[in-house]
C-alpha cells in the first residue's frame, strides 16, 4: 500500500483496492486509525481500485498508513501498512 522509498513530508503514491459484498462508496487514507471524512466514490462498485497521493507526516521513525473503505450500508473496513523513515 505504501511506497517504500518515501521521504519525510513527501507526497507518496498509495494504491487503494478493496473488494466487498457491498458497493464501496467512500474511502479515506490517513495516519489515524479512526476514520473521519470520507472521499465519495463517483461510481460505487463492489470492486474498487485506484491510485492516490498521500503526504506522510514529517519526522523520522515508523509511520502507519490506514485505508478506510465505507460501503453502501455504512460499514467501514480498514487496512493498514507501515513504513519506517530515516
Amino acid at each position: 500500500m505504501v511506497a517504500e522509498n518515501a521521504a519525510p513530508g513527501q507526497r507518496t503514491a498509495v494504491n487503494l483496492s478493496g473488494i466487498g459484498p457491498q458497493e464501496i462508496t467512500g474511502y479515506q487514507v490517513s495516519e489515524n486509525s479512526n476514520p473521519s471524512e470520507f472521499t465519495a466514490i463517483q461510481s460505487p462498485s463492489a470492486k474498487y481500485s485506484r491510485s492516490t497521493i498521500y503526504t506522510l507526516s514529517s519526522g523520522d521513525g515508523p509511520k502507519k498508513v490506514y485505508l478506510h473503505l465505507r460501503d453502501a450500508q455504512g460499514t467501514v473496513a480498514t487496512a493498514q501498512d507501515s513504513i519506517s523513515l530515516d
